[in-house]
Formats: C-alpha cells, sequence, structure tokens
C-alpha cells in the first residue's frame, strides 16, 4: 500500500498507485517527546510518548479537514493539502491549554506525498523529483531526480535527508540526489511517515509502519543503520511526519552547562546532568574519574571536585568542570537518648532532631523527632532521616548491648506487731535499687512489694527471684503478745450494793510503749480511771 499523491496527475497516481486512505504525523512544539498526527479525515491530533505509551488528543483550528502532508520548524506548520497547495500556519500553545492551528496562509502549489523543513526551505518530492520551496516568496526549484520514490515522508537527521521508500530508509545527498541510495533496508514494512523527536538533549528518528487497524511507531537508529524497536502503536494510518527538530542542523559541540543535585535516595550523594543543544550524534561523556556514558547523566557521585568531557566525531572536545557539595555539612544535628537492655527489661532508642523540618525512618516508616523506640533488644540499629520532600539527609547507626544484670542484695528485713490485729506480724524486705521486678515469696504468699501482712509466730524461708538471681533468706517471727506485754499493775475497786466499781492501770515497770488501754471501743490512758463497771 501506498500514500496517494496529492495532484491530480494521473500518471503520477498509477506510478504509486491509488489509495484512499489519507492521514500525516508531526512532531511539534517544544514539549519533548511530543508530536501529531494527520488522521484519514486529514484532521489533526496530538501524540505524547508516555512510560505508559502512546497518548493522543486533537487538535482544533484553522486548516482541519484538509491537512495532507506536514513539515515543522519550531512552532511554525507548514503544511499541503489534497489539492497540492502549499500553507503554513502557527502552532499555538498557553499554558497547559490545548495546542490549536492559528493563521492558516497560502504559500504555492506543491504537489507531493513527502514533506519536510530544512535550513534552505520546506523540502517535497514530485514522483522522484527533490523540490524545495522558499516558504517566503513561494519560489520552488528542483535539486535533481532520485533513483527512489518515495512511500511517505522526508526528514532531515544530523544535518542527513532520508526519506521513507516501500524497501526501507533511503539516504539522499542534497548536493546530488540522483546519488540516493538504501540506507537502513526494512523489508516488509510499509513505512509512510518519519519524524525526529526530542528526548532529553538527543534527537530520535521514528519511523511508522502500516499494521492492521493503525500504525506501529519504530524507534530508528539511524546512525547505526539499524531499528531499536517498537514504542508503540496509534489507532491511524500515519503516511508524513515532521516534527520542530526536524531541520536538524547539527549545532557545533558546547556545553552550556552542568545541573547538579542531590540524590534524594542516597545519602550524602549528588547527581550532575551535562546540557548541551539539541543533537542527533551521539556524545560520549566522560568523568576524570573514569566513568563514561552517552546520556550525560551521572549519578551517586561522592562530594568533590570533577571534570566532564564531551566528545563527538568530527568535532573538538568540550570539558568543563563542577562540584558536588559536601551535603552533610547542612545536615540537623542528632542527639541520641540509648538505653541498653538489662535482665529482662528491653532497652530504647530515642532521637530528637535540633531542626524542624526533618523526620525519622526506621524499617520503612517515618517518625516524629523525638519519638522513642522501645523494646528494643540488643543488637545493631540504623536510622534514616530524611526532609520533608522524603530525600535521605543523614544516616546513624547504634548499637545496644546487654547490661549486666545486679545481683540481689538485701539490706533490710523489718519485722512488726500488726497493729490492730493482736498477736499478727507484718514483714517488710528491703533491697538495694534494682531495674527488673523481684518475685518475694513468704509463708507461702508471693508478691513483687517485699511486704507480707498477717504473719503468725514463727521461722520462715524468704524467696526473692529476679531475671538473673535468686537469694534465700530466714525470717524468725516472734510472738509479740510475750514479746510485746507490758508491765502494769492493775488497780481495782470492786462494785458495792448499787454503786458501780472500776479499774485502773499502773505502770509496773517496762510497759513496752503501751500507752492506752481500750475497754469497749473506749480508750483510756494508762493510769486513767475506767469507771461504771458493774
Amino acid at each position: 500500500m501506498t500514500k496517494p499523491y496529492n495532484n491530480l496527475n494521473p500518471g503520477a497516481l498509477i506510478v504509486f498507485g491509488i489509495i484512499l486512505l489519507l492521514s500525516c504525523l508531526h512532531t511539534a512544539g517544544y514539549a519533548q517527546q511530543t508530536f501529531y498526527v494527520c488522521t484519514s479525515s486529514l484532521s489533526l491530533q496530538k501524540v505524547t510518548i508516555t512510560p505508559n505509551g502512546l497518548q493522543t488528543q486533537y487538535v482544533d483550528g484553522c486548516g482541519n479537514g484538509s491537512f495532507f502532508s506536514i513539515a515543522v520548524d519550531k512552532t511554525k506548520l507548514y503544511y499541503n493539502d489534497s489539492n497540492a497547495g502549499l500553507y503554513s500556519a502557527d502552532l499555538v500553545t498557553i499554558g497547559n491549554t490545548p495546542t490549536t492551528v492559528s493563521n492558516c496562509k497560502y504559500i504555492t502549489s506543491a504537489p507531493g506525498n513527502a514533506l519536510t523543513v530544512g535550513k534552505d526551505g520546506v523540502y517535497y518530492v514530485y514522483g522522484t523529483e527533490l523540490m524545495v520551496v522558499n516558504p517566503a516568496t513561494g519560489a520552488a526549484k528542483s535539486l535533481g531526480v532520485m533513483p527512489y520514490g518515495p512511500s511517505g515522508d522526508l526528514v532531515f537527521y544530523n544535518n542527513e535527508l532520508y526519506m521513507a521508500n516501500y524497501a526501507g530508509i533511503v539516504k539522499i545527498p542534497l548536493n546530488d540526489p540522483t546519488k540516493a541510495f538504501m540506507w537502513l533496508p526494512i523489508p516488509d514494512a510499509s513505512i509512510y511517515g518519519l519524524a525526529t523527536v526530542k528526548v532529553g538533549n538527543l534527537i530520535k528518528a521514528y519511523a511508522f509502519t502500516g499494521v492492521s487497524g493503525g500504525t506501529n511507531v519504530l524507534e530508528l537508529d539511524l546512525n547505526k543503520r539499524q531499528v531499536v524497536g517498537s514504542i508503540g502503536t496509534l489507532p491511524y494510518v500515519v503516511y508524513d511526519a515532521g516534527s520542530p527538530v526536524e531541520t536538524a542542523v547539527e549545532p557545533p559541540l558546547q556545553i552550556k552547562e552542568v545541573k547538579v543535585t542531590k540524590d534524594c535516595d542516597k545519602l550524602n550523594r549528588g547527581s550532575a546532568e551535562v546540557v548541551t543543544d539539541v543533537h542527533a550524534s551521539e556524545y560520549t561523556y566522560t568523568l576524570n574519574n573514569g566513568v563514561s556514558n552517552t546520556t550525560g547523566l551521572f549519578t551517586n557521585l561522592a562530594p568533590g571536585n570533577y571534570t566532564v568531557t564531551v566528545k563527538v566525531e568530527g568535532q573538538p572536545e568540550k570539558a568543563q568542570g563542577f562540584t558536588i557539595p559536601d551535603y552533610s555539612l547542612t545536615a540537623p544535628t542528632i542527639v541520641p537518648v540509648l538505653v541498653n537492655p538489662v535482665c529482662d527489661i528491653k532497652g530504647s532508642i530515642q532521637l530528637k532532631i535540633s531542626t524542624s523540618g526533618y523526620r525519622i525512618k526506621y524499617n520503612n516508616a517515618l517518625y516524629d523527632s523525638g519519638y522513642l523506640f522501645a523494646d528494643l533488644l540488643p543488637g545493631a540499629y540504623h536510622f534514616t532521616i530524611v526532609n520533608e520532600q522524603g530525600c535521605v539527609i543523614d544516616e546513624k547507626d547504634y548499637n545496644l548491648v546487654q547490661d549486666v544484670c545486679p545481683p540481689i542484695t538485701i539490706t533490710a528485713i523489718n519485722i512488726d506487731a500488726e497493729c490492730k490485729k493482736y498477736g499478727l506480724a507484718v514483714v517488710n524486705v528491703l533491697t538495694l535499687p534494682h531495674p527488673d521486678k523481684y518475685s518475694y515469696t513468704l509463708a507461702g504468699t508471693t508478691n513483687i512489694d517485699g511486704t507480707f501482712t498477717d504473719l503468725l509466730p514463727g521461722t520462715y524461708t524468704l524467696v526473692i527471684v529476679s531475671s538473673a538471681d535468686r537469694k534465700e533468706a530466714t525470717v524468725v517471727i516472734p510472738d509479740f503478745k510475750i514479746v510485746n506485754k507490758p508491765n502494769l499493775l492493775p488497780v481495782v475497786k470492786n462494785a458495792i450494793c448499787t454503786a458501780n466499781g472500776n479499774i485502773k492501770f499502773m505502770p509496773n515497770g517496762d510497759i513496752k510503749g503501751a500507752a492506752r488501754v481500750r475497754y469497749n471501743n473506749t480508750t483510756y490512758k494508762i493510769g486513767q480511771v475506767i469507771p461504771n463497771l458493774p
């Protein structure tokens, strides 16, 4: 299948075959990886190359319904229609609004099914004759007759002109088109469109081949004369192509700048991006540490001074120095509070950040400054300090060790009589301060405070257990009924007839601290008369 000619010459139509489907493609605008297509209805669509495939959007404006072949110089659109008219127009994009076509103007007649733009004007092919038109005056001239005819499109790449042909990609010497030759054979592929697209600092070439229900977009490496592979499909047939960089004038090699940024996911590392003019040739970028690539992007660079050298065939090399700063100098101060595990008590780590706007990353979770990481076992712990954007600012490593659990040391065993329970005792066991909990057992009772009540006189074994020790001691509880019995002399006055008696208790030696006498829930001082006793 062949793209039709936009003229009324029956001979040309017979030579190249007639098909009634019309479409064309154009990569446009300054946005990277964006191009336009005109469909079989001769309307324009905007296509963007994304990581998720090719996305397409309708483009409104003048000329719609008449786009047959397209060429672009920056934001200037050139197109011819099915009646062989060559026009100019403007591609307008304001902010994030959709691109539109405006200011469509007729230039001249330019029959053909291939169109591109170069530094000398707008080029097209009529039959096998290569033509160029001055868009300012409309004057056209023939550059020569080629041994090949187009299946679709023309494109400039790296200062060279290429043409889509039934058998592949033809290279055309502009100074002598009669010597055009097959540059990249692509058999069994119906190539209609060719386009160059700005991707970063590179200009990449693409071919558009017809497939069932649409067009396959192939990336080409015209320098190495090979097909890289498909980047996706479009739901329409593509015949012609253009690009804001399709003039493809290879600029002189120069380093415009080296952009230095911090590596977000690495500690104290930076990246350097070497910015050059958009080019089609393959540049080689080499750092003074020996690292080399063809992208001009270097990552994971330690702080220091570097020199990058850029080389390309046929031009003098260029070199430029740059510096990756020491990002650790701006890192906030981290104040750690470490508590080692001891006995059966687990440890903890608390990090306090001196400056706001930072968080602590641990085990892929984020925590605020001052957060207490508790219940930690002995071992190594790694923390990452990140800023509000999640970029690594600092890394900290801490080790917790198991502290020695101290032995159980009994400092006192206090035995006292129960105040309100006559004859019973209370025992209070005292030990040196300790980090873990002790278990105290006495007279069949176990607790964690070492205090035991309601104990009868006798001899007991006290058992104290910690996470790392065990201690036993003998506890002898005296009979406080005997030990604490006061020496008092009762003075009794018996009742006579109807007169009640009384009694009082007088000291008679060691009263053992006795202070009062209780009778019928009433207390009396020692020596005080207890009256009205029947």
